[in-house]
C-alpha cells in the first residue's frame, strides 16, 4: 500500500486519479479536506501518533547504541582482569 492509499485510509487526504487531472477537482477536493472537520480531527490523531512513533524509533536505537557501549566496556574490562590476573601468577626471582 502506497503513501497516498495510508493518508486515504486515514481519514486525512483524497486521491486524483493521474489520466483525468482537472483544476476544479482539485479545488474542491482541497475545500473539502480543509472545511471537513472530521479530517482535522484526523490530522491531530496522526499527528500525535507520527510524534510517539518517531520518539519510539528514537529511544529503540539509543537502547541499542547503549547496548554495544556496554558490551564494549564489559569486553575490555574482561581483558584487563585477565592481564592482571596473569601479571599476578608471573613470579619475580630476586637475585641475591
Amino acid at each position: 500500500m502506497g503513501n497516498t492509499r495510508k493518508l486515504e485510509s486515514a481519514g486525512v487526504a483524497l486521491l486524483l486519479d493521474k489520466c483525468t487531472l482537472d483544476v476544479n477537482d482539485m479545488v474542491n477536493k482541497m475545500s473539502v479536506l480543509l472545511e471537513d472537520a472530521k479530517t482535522n480531527k484526523n490530522l491531530k490523531r496522526l499527528e500525535v501518533l507520527t510524534k510517539i512513533n518517531s520518539k519510539r524509533k528514537y529511544s529503540s536505537s539509543l537502547d541499542e547504541n547503549v547496548g554495544i557501549v556496554l558490551t564494549l566496556i564489559g569486553g575490555i574490562a574482561f581483558k584487563l582482569i585477565r592481564y592482571l590476573l596473569n601479571l599476578s601468577s608471573i613470579r619475580i626471582i630476586k637475585r641475591e
